[in-house]
């Protein structure tokens, strides 16, 4: 499935970089909200992938939720809203996919 999703460049010197220590580009994904476990990131924001990146996306029984390279699922981030995930079968786990070049499109794949 391939998923909406616009390039931003994101420097650590912005409100929003408060993990941010250097500029980085990123995909924003539009119309979605995540929302970090404490003590990271606890207000809504849009899921975003680095160039090249990958990100879990499974149901958790509960809710949705969007794993972060090198973290462990417990720190994964709730989805508050994605229109994407409502109609997908909540027994598959999926892998959100960024292209590593600007032309191509953010993928939702089955894992």
């Amino acid at each position: 499935m391939i998923i909406e999703s616009y390039i931003s460049a994101h420097s650590p010197d912005t409100p929003t970089a408060t993990m941010q220590t250097r500029p980085e580009v990123l995909f924003r994904i539009p119309g979605s909200a995540v929302r970090g476990v404490p003590p990271f990131l606890e207000t809504d924001h849009p899921i975003t992938l680095s160039p090249g990146r990958e990100r879990l996306v499974w149901h958790d029984g509960s809710a949705w939720r969007v794993g972060i390279p090198g973290w462990g699922n417990s720190y994964a981030e709730y989805v508050v809203h994605w229109p994407e995930v409502e109609s997908l079968p909540a027994d598959t786990r999926y892998t959100l996919v960024a292209p590593k070049a600007r032309g191509e499109n953010v993928t939702l794949v089955p894992a």
